[in-house]
């Protein structure tokens, strides 16, 4: 789970840097050799990996820690990453809310995979595992 999570992380990272270097400085990636992450493939691939992360950390996550919130913000970030770049042609709101849409994927994994250790939820009844109270008592 964690893993996952750690994963998800790194691809918003990745989709956020893209953008913004996507809309920064298109002539310096080409320059350095990197003109092939401008392309669609590309950038369909960073959304896709996001996306496909994202649904399977989500109720990894929402089964561990309950909240509602974490999961909202993963339909949040993937609904901005997906505005973003439906909207790309559209000038600056595309590229933001796909720049958003990075930072708010990265920081879902993070508060998911937060919550998930701070409220690490166990199926056992409390107390199980360590004896019942008549072993304790010494019965």
């Amino acid at each position: 789970m964690a893993g996952v999570d750690r994963l998800g992380t790194g691809v918003g990272i990745a989709c956020a840097l893209h953008c913004l270097l996507g809309a920064i400085v298109p002539s310096m990636l080409v320059a350095v050799g990197a003109g092939v992450l401008l392309s669609e493939a590309a950038e369909w691939s960073l959304i896709g990996t996001a996306v496909i992360v994202a649904t399977v950390a989500a109720p990894l996550g929402f089964r561990r820690h309950r909240s509602p919130w974490i999961v909202a913000a993963f339909a949040l970030a993937v609904a901005l990453l997906l505005a973003g770049r439906l909207l790309e042609d559209s000038g600056m709101f595309g590229t933001v809310a796909a720049i958003l849409g990075g930072i708010a994927v990265a920081s879902a994994h993070f508060a998911n995979l937060r919550a998930s250790s701070d409220g690490k939820r166990d199926d056992k009844p409390s107390g199980a595992g360590r004896g019942s109270d008549a072993t304790r008592a010494g019965a």
